[in-house]
């Protein structure tokens, strides 16, 4: 946490002078003494570009989101659900309700929402990897007009921008955020919506309503 909060005393220091915020842990940071709950994937690119695809019309009729995560073993399974609803509802700007959800063991859910603008959304979800492993997501959207991804074309595992081959094995390097060098995609979201709670205080409420939302959702 203490390279986290390193990166949001940096943006605040440089954007929002006299402005201040905590990081509590990737979930929440604290405001003048109010904890506001963080949804830190509602900051990552690939998200962000899906969502604007939709706005723009450049998918016309979306009827069908279609999800798969799998995750480390220790991750919680409903933690993955509570993640991609989260994701879906962004992505159409409507909110999400969980209809149906088939358990296998502890460790692997479907799970089938709907959104109030009548989208389908299927989420498969697992929690089956080794530690060292890469988590395995992918998001689609698919509409009456238009098919839209955040993963390339044949891919099945998320690419790296550069790969290093040495003796000891392979290495590869991704650097999403040119402010906050030297985080991975997902601790820089973190660091930047803690940032955007922190200035915008109509963007730190719409985060509590989504959070609130999720927790009267069915996970």
């Amino acid at each position: 946490m203490e390279k986290l909060q390193k990166g949001l005393t940096f943006l605040l220091e440089k954007y929002a002078p006299g402005k201040s915020a905590v990081l509590k842990s990737r979930e929440a940071v604290e405001l003048d003494g109010v904890e506001i709950p963080l949804l830190p994937w509602r900051c990552q690119r690939r998200f962000t570009e899906l969502r604007d695809l939709v706005r723009q019309g450049r998918l016309e009729d979306v009827s069908v989101i279609r999800v798969s995560h799998i995750a480390h073993r220790s991750t919680p399974v409903s933690a993955i659900l509570r993640r991609e609803l989260d994701i879906c509802a962004f992505l159409l700007d409507s909110p999400a309700k969980v209809e149906y959800k088939a358990w296998g063991g502890d460790t692997v859910c479907n799970m089938v929402a709907t959104l109030e603008n009548g989208v389908v959304c299927t989420i498969e979800a697992a929690a089956t990897l080794p530690p060292s492993a890469t988590v395995i997501d992918k998001h689609e959207i698919i509409a009456r007009r238009g098919v839209a991804c955040d993963r390339a074309v044949d891919t099945q595992v998320p690419l790296q921008s550069v790969y290093v081959f040495t003796e000891d094995g392979e290495e590869a390097y991704t650097d999403t955020d040119y402010e906050l060098y030297g985080l991975s995609e997902e601790d820089a979201a973190v660091v930047r919506q803690a940032f955007l709670a922190a200035v915008d205080a109509e963007y730190a409420k719409t985060l509590c309503t989504a959070a609130e939302a999720l927790g009267r959702a069915d996970i």
